[in-house]
């Protein structure tokens, strides 16, 4: 609203919007970086390496609907080398969370496959909203799993991230005044198996939500092992299918890590029917999600985003209450649910 939008001008030393009629958008004067895997007119899209950079001949659609809106776009912010991993800040759309975190912008764009958006905001302590899949245009955006892929903004409180959602995707349902008499799952299977500083977080806003009316009944939403495995499997392949043949023609300067997750992609989609029967289980795990949600009348979930608070840099293993976990699984597993169901998560 144009009040929040007022607060994000103020914070970064700007002033109030223009009065209504004037030429301007919503979000006239507020400054933002997005991706480097989203295009802007005129400018090299990086891809955080030598693999599928180009320069732009015009904007993202998602930059053109933000420009209209009056945003101020300042460049590119880091990303790991084709949207794979980077868990340092917790994804590939880290550079985009630390922009916000350093107070470098009020608001970024980034992109999430299988939690990109999410796991760094978690990580770096700003909001991210990863959209209902296909709700904002991708076009001018390099693709990673085209399945999977959503971009959404990561700012530091809902309302901001809820403002540029609106600019990205249309006006959708209005959220609710309050939760009061909203039914939330708290979503079972985790307890026990994440850091006790995350396990009291997740406690603390159930905590909250109680007292503010909403009533909370446990709900078990299935594996999440099941959900990141699937997404696996999807990125691996279709990001082989993608980039792949491009990185070959840069022997050395792709990051080796990358290159064997593409080449492990091609592998394993020598098999014909793997990646549509990974579709086909994917789709009735959305379904099954799906009709849970409806069948207790459930309004949301909580849960954990990662299993950690934080990774020590270049670890390959993290503790996560009694259990030694890869980084990769501890900060993946439960953001991988809603990168399958393509249901929208914050």
């Amino acid at each position: 609203d144009a009040e929040a939008a007022d607060r994000l001008r103020a914070a970064m030393g700007g002033t109030r919007a223009p009065d209504a009629g004037a030429p301007h958008g919503p979000l006239f004067g507020i400054p933002m970086v997005v991706k480097d895997n989203i295009d802007l007119a005129g400018r090299l899209t990086g891809m955080g390496g030598p693999t599928g950079r180009h320069r732009a001949e015009r904007d993202a659609a998602v930059v053109h609907s933000l420009r209209g809106a009056g945003v101020t776009m300042l460049g590119h912010a880091a990303m790991r080398e084709l949207a794979w991993d980077g868990w340092d800040t917790g994804g590939s759309s880290g550079g985009s969370a630390a922009a916000v975190a350093a107070g470098i912008v009020p608001i970024a764009l980034g992109t999430d496959t299988g939690g990109s958006i999410r796991i760094p905001a978690a990580l770096c302590g700003v909001t991210g909203l990863r959209p209902t899949h296909g709700i904002a245009p991708m076009a001018g955006i390099t693709a990673m799993t085209p399945d999977l892929d959503t971009v959404g903004p990561l700012g530091l409180c809902v309302t901001d991230c809820l403002l540029v959602h609106e600019a990205l995707a249309g006006p959708g349902e209005p959220a609710p005044d309050s939760v009061r008499g909203q039914v939330i799952g708290v979503l079972a299977g985790w307890q026990g198996r994440v850091d006790p500083a995350v396990a009291t977080a997740v406690d603390d806003a159930a905590h909250a939500l109680s007292d503010a009316g909403a009533r909370l009944v446990p709900v078990d939403l299935g594996s999440a092992g099941l959900t990141a495995a699937l997404a696996y499997v999807l990125m691996l392949i279709a990001s082989a299918r993608l980039h792949l043949t491009d990185a070959r023609h840069h022997p050395g300067a792709v990051d080796g890590e990358v290159l064997e997750q593409l080449e492990q992609g091609a592998r394993i989609d020598r098999d014909p029917n793997l990646f549509p029967r990974t579709l086909a289980l994917a789709a009735a795990v959305r379904q099954q999600v799906r009709d849970t949600l409806a069948d207790q009348h459930l309004d949301a979930v909580l849960g954990p985003v990662t299993a950690v608070p934080g990774v020590p840099s270049g670890a390959a293993t993290v503790q996560a209450g009694d259990r030694a976990l890869p980084v990769a699984d501890a900060l993946s597993r439960y953001t991988a649910r809603a990168s399958v169901t393509g249901l929208p998560a914050l």
